[in-house]
């Protein structure tokens, strides 16, 4: 956490005050994904909070940590569907918004990390 904030201008929003063996959820957000915070297993209750640019970003920083055990999206775009199914490297759930079913997508395990976007129907 101190090296997202002190080199690379993360902002502390909550937590990061260990009390003993505790160490309370923490949210940083403005993470860089190249920080250590990102890129390697923090064992606790530590909330990265990644700002991209769009889709294409989104799955380059999303595929860009070994540890990407799962995503999660919400989305009401089918076509931004139709990309994560294909182009990220992790087990994917994913919540849709207004005309989506069940059967639009190809649900598998969630169990971790969330992505949210938003945009206008093609």
């Amino acid at each position: 956490m101190s090296e997202a904030v002190a080199k690379h201008g993360a902002k502390l929003l909550h937590g990061n005050d260990r009390r003993g063996a505790l160490f309370p959820p923490t949210v940083v957000d403005h993470v860089d994904p190249a920080c250590e915070l990102v890129r390697e297993e923090t064992f606790g209750p530590a909330i990265p909070i990644i700002r991209v640019k769009d889709i294409a970003h989104t799955i380059k920083v999303s595929n860009g940590t070994a540890y990407g055990l799962s995503s999660g999206v919400c989305t009401d775009r089918l076509d931004y569907i139709t990309r994560f199914v294909d182009e990220l490297q992790s087990a994917l759930s994913i919540s849709g918004g207004a005309g989506l079913s069940h059967r639009d997508v190809a649900l598998r395990r969630h169990q971790g990390f969330g992505l949210g976007l938003q945009g206008r129907r093609p």
